[in-house]
């Protein structure tokens, strides 16, 4: 990590209110193998077969087909990484060779012009009434994406570094399944990538690969989408109110009635603090959205480290078909609390959070510039900046895992999140000036 400080009482120009909040948890599969989440099946993709493309043959339409031979292609135990990353992993490369000197410079940046492959086979078990979806994360910067020989996305779909997309594969699912994406080359100055700027020095690949994690998920007739939780905290901070959402979706030719229901539980003793159900029916192919209200006496507040504690609930919606088997879930943790900003008599932004005046005092972080995430490390990262007594930490332009929100929740930290300023934006303007001269 990156690291810096700052003191500030105004944030950047570009950072809003709602970037310093902290986010709400997103439900992210991290099994490395099939397991059940309420009545949905997710999967992560646990690691990958890699290779350029100048070294394989064949189109990806044999590629992305069972059985194919990739006996020569580099192995890569891990669920997503970039292709340096990747390399780093099969041990082409190695951290203390590569930061020694100017070894990153003598990287063959060439081998990076070309695109490269991700293949990995799985097994699925259809039957009727089983929906199953690809879902990718991020993916830089543009990629082609194939499944047993049929093309689900390509360049112009699964475009944009952080562009997560979820894709319907019911009707190419078999019992044995080959997946294969072609990334291609990044080209920081035309495309959506993760730039470096003058934070780091840029990486040989420039970032090129499956950064975040690819997903298989099989719902029951009716999916969810990602849940999202409003929260409102009163004054003075006895009284909470809440709004759960979510959109449900129906995969089915005929209407479908489902029993929807939710809980709010503590995360910390599994205490319910509300919950409620009511059945919803959904037309044919259509999507409706999911809604609950819901008040919460007394309580248990949110506080940045040094005020107090961080007690987190939890929130999981699930909707039940009319055999009474789930169809899908969604879940996310949330934390009560109220964040606010306002000028002060010098023309200064100010945060207030729980009522009460908040100095931001910060570091700025940028992640690992293979874009390696590690959990463990980065909860490290965060208990050096409370031991110096910092209390925020500011995104360079990289947002990053969604664990890494969820650890700062869970440790009281504040997040400031900027977001990429440059890269395509330059290029654009560069562009433009050689046009007007």
């Amino acid at each position: 990590m990156a690291l810096w400080l700052f003191f500030v009482a105004t944030p950047c120009k570009r950072q809003s209110l709602a970037m310093l909040q902290v986010f709400p948890l997103k439900a992210v599969a991290l099994a490395l193998c099939w397991a059940a989440v309420g009545g949905a099946v997710v999967t992560q993709v646990p690691r990958w077969d890699l290779v350029s493309t100048a070294k394989a043959s064949g189109e990806l339409t044999s590629i992305s087909q069972p059985s194919y031979d990739t006996s020569s292609w580099h192995h890569i135990d891990a669920p997503f990484c970039t292709l340096m990353g990747c390399l780093l992993k099969a041990g082409v490369y190695n951290d203390t060779d590569l930061f020694f000197s100017d070894n990153l410079s003598k990287v063959d940046a060439a081998q990076f012009r070309v695109p490269w492959l991700y293949r990995n086979e799985f097994s699925l078990d259809p039957a009727p009434g089983r929906h199953f979806f690809l879902q990718t994360h991020g993916i830089a910067s543009r990629a082609d994406i194939f499944l047993n020989g049929k093309q689900v996305a390509d360049k112009s779909v699964q475009v944009g570094s952080y562009a997560g997309h979820r894709f319907d594969i019911t009707e190419i699912a078999a019992k044995t399944n080959a997946l294969a994406i072609r990334v291609h080359p990044t080209d920081p100055n035309r495309d959506l990538a993760i730039g470096w700027v003058d934070w780091n020095p840029w990486p040989a690949d420039n970032g090129t690969g499956v950064w975040r994690a690819v997903e298989i998920k099989q719902t029951g007739p009716v999916a969810l989408r990602p849940i999202r939780v409003v929260t409102l905290l009163d004054t003075p901070l006895v009284q909470a109110t809440y709004t759960v959402r979510v959109k449900a979706q129906n995969l089915e030719k005929t209407p479908v009635r489902v029993l929807a229901s939710y809980t709010l539980k503590r995360v910390s003793n599994g205490e319910r603090a509300g919950g409620d159900e009511k059945y919803v029916t959904i037309p044919a192919g259509a999507e409706t959205d999911i809604v609950f209200d819901g008040v919460v006496q007394n309580p248990a507040v949110w506080w940045p480290k040094q005020w107090g504690d961080q007690p987190l609930y939890n929130v999981n919606l699930t909707v039940t078909a009319a055999d009474g088997v789930v169809s899908d879930s969604a879940t996310t943790n949330i934390g009560f609390r109220v964040v606010q900003k306002q000028l002060n008599s010098f023309n200064d932004t100010t945060f207030i959070i729980n009522r009460r005046p908040f100095q931001v005092l910060g570091g700025g972080y940028a992640p690992d510039m293979f874009l390696r995430w590690d959990p463990l490390k980065w909860e490290k990262e965060l208990q050096y900046a409370l031991d110096l007594g910092l209390n925020t930490i500011r995104l360079e332009g990289k947002n990053e895992h969604p664990e890494l929100y969820d650890i700062a929740d869970r440790l009281g930290v504040m997040i400031m999140a900027g977001w990429e300023c440059c890269g395509m934006l330059i290029g654009i303007l560069v562009s433009n000036c050689r046009t007007f001269d």
